[in-house]
């Protein structure tokens, strides 16, 4: 663990190591979430009665802004981090490292989150604090259980990275799976469109899929959309994806140390 809180260290230095960039990875997003709001308000006022799918306008933007908030918490840079490693070969110094391949991913890219995130929880705050009339404010218990997804969706999402990093391993271009990623992600888990408004048969296949738990299902008990029970399958759910990825990294990462050869041994 005290390995873990180094590697922590060291990578919230080194991304607010370059300030011009990280200030930009910050802002760059907000014209996205600008966007977003103007085209649901645009939306909600041709619709008659004022809703979508259940959904009020103060409801909506309270999606768009956690949805915002968990989606943008990981930049592109620390999302393709592992992968530029692979490509460029600056992966061989956590191949050697005394400390798991994947503890050192993980701190890689919660030393990002931290910069980030933290940035866009207290926008965020912010926002809540000064729209409060025009904005859903959920319990107190509600909030807390909200927190604990997050927390659990987060790590499902370094989990994937980590996963779709290891494949750089075997292709030439790591673009082309960044991409895919993002796309798959971005809609899947409800942070461009609410799940809510998905087709059925498109909801079917999502709730097979790990990414509605990343950024949907902690909105959706934010907003009190779940019962205890449904909240507490929500946490199983969570946990049984991460441990399905982490085991899927030691059996991927496993076959690539019996295959990879550095400095001649």
């Amino acid at each position: 663990m005290r390995k873990f809180f180094t590697l922590l260290r060291i990578s919230i230095k080194s991304n607010v190591y370059y300030r011009t960039s990280m200030i930009l990875n910050m802002l760059t997003p907000l014209v996205v979430l600008g966007g977003q709001i103007f085209m649901w308000r645009g939306l909600y006022n041709l619709s008659s009665d004022n809703s979508f799918a259940g959904m009020t306008k103060s409801m909506m933007y309270s999606y768009i802004l956690i949805a915002f908030v968990l989606n943008n918490s990981m930049n592109w840079s620390t999302e393709s981090r592992l992968s530029k490693e692979i490509r460029n070969g600056d992966v061989v110094a956590k191949v050697i490292r005394p400390t798991s391949f994947l503890s050192q991913n993980i701190a890689n890219m919660f030393g990002g989150v931290i910069v980030q995130g933290v940035f866009y929880v207290f926008f965020c705050i912010v926002i809540f604090s000064c729209l409060q009339d025009r904005l859903f404010i959920p319990t107190a218990a509600n909030m807390l259980l909200f927190i604990v997804s997050a927390i659990l969706g987060l790590i499902i999402r370094m989990a994937i990275n980590d996963f779709f990093g290891l494949l750089c391993f075997y292709v030439t271009g790591y673009l082309g799976i960044v991409w895919m990623k993002n796309a798959i992600i971005g809609f899947f888990s409800g942070a461009l469109i609410p799940i809510t408004l998905f087709p059925k048969k498109m909801k079917i296949i999502g709730s097979f899929l790990p990414f509605e738990y990343m950024i949907h299902v902690p909105i959706a008990i934010f907003m009190g959309n779940y019962q205890l029970y449904e909240i507490a399958f929500g946490f199983c759910v969570q946990i049984g994806w991460i441990v399905f990825f982490f085991f899927l990294h030691s059996v991927i990462y496993r076959r690539i140390r019996v295959n990879m050869v550095i400095a001649g041994g």
